[in-house]
This record gives C-alpha cells, structure tokens and sequence, in this order.
C-alpha cells in the first residue's frame, strides 16, 4: 500500500477512533486516515462504564465454540496488556481477582467455560448468605442465592481519558484528520473522497440507516458517577434471578453504578442492562431519568452496602447500539469501497480491538486487489524488467519464490500440530495454554499470508506467460501482414524475370505485351501498387482482418 492511499472512518466513538488507530498502526498498511463524525466529544462510547468482562448470557458469546467474539476479546486484552506490538493507550486501570455472580446456566469450569477465557480464575464456595469482607468491601448474597461466585482479573477504562487518548494518538501520528460533518449516506462519502481505498461505516447507532440494515435497534443504558473512597474493588453480577449491577472504581476516590431496572415502558423492553427502545425514540429522550438511576443504586446498595453512604455526582445516558444478529464486521456487497463494523451493542470497548483488526485485514485484502488490477492492466515490458531482467528470468524468480514459499509450508505446519497438540494438554499451566493459542493464531495467520503470497506468484507467472504470448501473436501478425502485402510485389518480380520473348525476338510480359523500357518500370510498380491495396482494402473493409 503507498503512502497515497487513503482510508475514511466514520464514527467518533470508541468503534471507529480504535479501527483508525489500528489501520495507523498495522505495519501492513501505509495510509492516511480521515475520520468523520458528528461529534467527537458527546458519543455513547463517552457515557459507557467500561470494563472487560464478556456477557456469558447472550446468543453471541464469546463462550460458544469457535465465536468470533472470543478473538476479538482475547485482541484487546493482549492491547490492554500493551502485548503483541499494541501500543498502551491510556485510562486502563489493571484489577486483581475479582467477583462475578451467575446463575448456574454459565459454564465456570472446562472448554469454552468463563474459567479458560479470563486470567487467575478461582471458583469461590459460598457458605453463608454474605462475603463478609471482599477487600474491605462486604458484599451480601440474597437469601436462597443459588449462582455461584468467582473471581479473577479483568481491566476497567475510564473512557473519557481513554477515548482522549486514542484521539491523541491519532492526531500526533502526523497521517490522520478529523471533520466533524453530520454523514447523511454512504455514497456522499464515496463522491467526496473518490480517491480513497475504503470507507469503513462505524457509525454506531446510525451506522443501520447507512447501511440499510433494519436489524439495528438502540438499547438505552443509564449509569451513575458516586464519589466512594471505601468502594475500591470492582464487583459485577451477571444475571441470575437478581438485578444485574457493577460497580467500576476509578481509583480517584470515585466509582461508576450501573445496572437495570426492570420496568415498563411505551414502546419499550428491558433487555440486559438497559432498556429496548425505537430508534426514533432514541433521538428525543436522552435525558437522565432520576427514578431509573435511584432504582439502580439502590439495586448496587443491597450488594454492597459501603455504597449506601456514596455521594451521587452525576448521570450520564447512551443509547448502545444492537443489532440482532451480533455486530457486523464485513465488506458491503453492493459498494465496493464500504467495510461496516458496527452492532457491537454495550460490549463495543471489549471488542473493539478485535474487530478493528478485522477491519485491517479486509484493507489489506483490498489494497492487494486494487494494485493487483493495477498491474494487470497496466502491464509492460518496463514492468516486466527488474534491474534489466527479461521476461524469462523473471518468470524463474517468480518460481523459485514459490518453491521457497512451499518449502517453508512444509516447515510450519509440523510445528502447528505440536502446538495444537500442547493445547489440548490438560497438564500444561492455563496461562501457557493462552499464549500457546496465540502462538496458533499468528501461526494460522502466517501460513494464510503465505499462502496468499503463492496465489500472487503462480497470478505473475501466468501474467508473464501470457504477455510473452501477446507479444508473440503480435510479431506474427504483423509478419504475415508483411508478408501477404508483398506478396503481388514478388509475384511481378518473378513474372516480369521470366525473359519472355514474341516472334521478332523483343522482350514481352504475358498480359502486358511488348516490355519497353520506357515503360516497364512503371507498369510493375503501378500493377504492385493495385494489387497491394486491392488486398489490404478486402482484409480491412470485408473481411475485417486488420
């Protein structure tokens, strides 16, 4: 990719900021990127009390086999980690074992469980209806609670200091803009930056009406900033047949209350932590409702009860944006130049990374199309010559690069067995379990770029094979050409030399008569001359050979 392509962003939130940082920073990719949003100060992604903790309860799970959400978790817990080349952004805040509490429904223990997705998983045995002192935080269990608890590390992000960050990061790469500009539809920004490689639709809540896509519905959460010394632990309460609630400290004295309260509404359905509503509802009533937020508080109040002396600070509203088949992150079948990331609903900042290098992945897959069809259409013999090679040499380069290419196929792919063989070990250590996983997908990715890089190999061969054919029909096109023009020329040649005489003895040519030399030179070019254009005239108006 040259340094003159351009990739257009839409979205200001936490979906679009981390898919422009991740083109910036994929060493795959050399771009500038333009980013488009209506506000970059007021999104959802502002109001959001984040924390890294994947929903068990939802269809779209990282928990089911073989789910694309457990990827995309796992990337942006190796970025929070600053791992795998990620650069640290700022506002994540590490915590040690925590609590989670769920109905029996959520697998704790074995594969694909909460135990082998997060880090120092420890199942907790309750004995009595409270944790008396959880880190100097007592949490009480209701009577007859029959979920089961757990701890273990996680990462919260005070996202007003982490989407500052990104934004940061981004303006002082020296390769990215921002245009605050209200987008009305897909192809408006396709006419303005006609010359961009792709345009990826992280819009969020609007991204549905860009993309024509009715599966998109807003899901109104409402959280609460309290000022809470004694609150420094983080705690969460994962469905069961209780109030879901988390509490998320800051470690500035103040914590972040969330959870749901299960009330009737217009028009509306409770639905996780927040509240299903029309997308047109969306737009009107994004104020804070004060009896949701006591209701919520004090929901975080009957778990743990150091909150009750919690000093309310302020409320803050966003409409997370759902989508009923899970998020989308794919290349727009009807645009060329359109990749939608969008639908990530509440879960947005844990995924985000993930999907984002997705998102990276289908730019690289474009731009090798693009200059792909840039060569194939523009393919000469300056292109074919490196430093003065021939086409055949470079065909044998070409060869040989497959040949290398093949060769080291054959090598990793032992090594991948081993690897998913040590995986499945029961006996080696959870965490080195993880890191063997993502040993296996680096080494699925290489083996798919090399393989990628065999297809671009055997394209060239045969691009090289079939110019070296052109250029071979061409030289005999023209040769017959020539030779079919000439052809009445060598026939009066051979005519003309045939020394035919009359009875006097005086040269004559067969159809001319007496050959004076006054005038044989001209009655042989003259009949060449008609006989010449006569069949170029019949290849080029009947036949249509040239």
């Amino acid at each position: 990719m040259t340094a003159l392509d351009e990739v257009v962003v839409i979205g200001g939130g936490v979906i679009g900021l981390t898919t422009a940082l991740q083109l910036l920073q994929d060493p795959r990719i050399r771009c500038k990127v333009v980013v488009l949003a209506k506000s970059f100060t007021a999104t959802c992604s502002h109001s959001a009390g984040a924390w890294w903790i994947p929903d068990p309860t939802r269809p779209t799970s990282p928990f089911a086999d073989g789910s694309r959400y457990a990827r995309w978790a796992r990337e942006t817990w190796r970025m929070m980690e600053g791992t795998q080349g990620h650069q640290l952004v700022e506002g994540i805040r590490f915590w040690g074992p925590q609590v989670l509490s769920a109905d029996a429904d959520l697998p704790l223990e074995g594969p694909n469980s909460l135990g082998s997705f997060v880090q120092q998983f420890q199942r907790l045995e309750i004995k009595t209806d409270s944790i008396p002192d959880w880190h100097g935080c007592p949490i009480n269990l209701p009577q007859g609670f029959q979920g089961e608890v757990a701890r273990f590390q996680t990462r919260t992000i005070k996202m007003d200091v982490y989407l500052a960050d990104l934004h940061r990061q981004l303006d002082s790469s020296g390769r990215c803009k921002f245009a605050e500009l209200e987008v009305k539809s897909l192809e408006e920004v396709i006419t303005a930056y006609p010359h961009a490689l792709a345009v990826v639709n992280c819009a969020g809540l609007g991204a549905g009406a860009l993309a024509g896509d009715d599966s998109m519905f807003p899901v109104r959460g409402q959280t609460l900033l309290v000022r809470a010394p004694r609150q420094t632990n983080f705690f969460s309460l994962v469905k069961g047949d209780s109030r879901p609630v988390y509490v998320i400290p800051h470690g500035d004295g103040c914590a972040i209350v969330g959870g749901c309260a299960f009330r009737e509404a217009v028009g509306a359905a409770a639905l996780g932590g927040s509240q299903r509503a029309p997308a047109e509802q969306a737009q009107e009533t994004s104020e804070v409702d004060q009896a949701l937020g006591a209701d919520i508080l004090r929901a975080a109040c009957a778990w743990l009860p150091a909150l009750r002396k919690a000093e309310p600070l302020r409320q803050a509203v966003g409409w997370r944006p759902f989508r009923e088949a899970g998020a989308r992150v794919e290349r727009d079948p009807g645009r060329a130049k359109v990749i939608h990331n969008y639908g990530h609903g509440d879960v947005g900042v844990i995924l985000s990374w993930g999907s984002a290098k997705d998102v990276a992945d289908l730019v690289v897959q474009m731009s090798t199309q693009k200059h792909y069809a840039r060569l194939h259409v523009s393919l000469k013999p300056s292109i074919l010559r490196v430093e003065g090679l021939a086409a055949y040499t470079l065909e044998k380069r070409l060869l040989r690069s497959k040949v290398e290419l093949d060769w080291v196929q054959r090598k990793v792919r032992p090594i991948q067995k081993v690897i998913k063989h040590l995986i499945k070990d029961k006996a080696i250590d959870p965490d080195v379990t993880r890191y063997l996983e993502d040993v296996e997908d680096h080494l699925n990715l290489f083996l798919e770029e090399v393989s990628r890089i065999i297809g671009v190999c055997n394209s060239l061969r045969d691009e090289v094979n079939s110019y070296r054919d052109r250029q071979q029909q061409k030289v005999l096109y023209v040769l017959t050409l020539v030779t079919t023009l000439v052809m009445p020329t060598h026939l009066l040649t051979g005519i003309f030399g045939m020394n035919w005489q009359d009875e006097a003895g005086q040269p004559v040519v067969p159809g001319f008569g007496v050959m004076a030399e006054s005038r044989g030179y001209y009655q042989f070019w003259g009949a060449s001359i008609t006989l010449t254009l006569l069949i170029w005239t019949t290849f080029r108006r009947i036949l249509k050979w040239i």
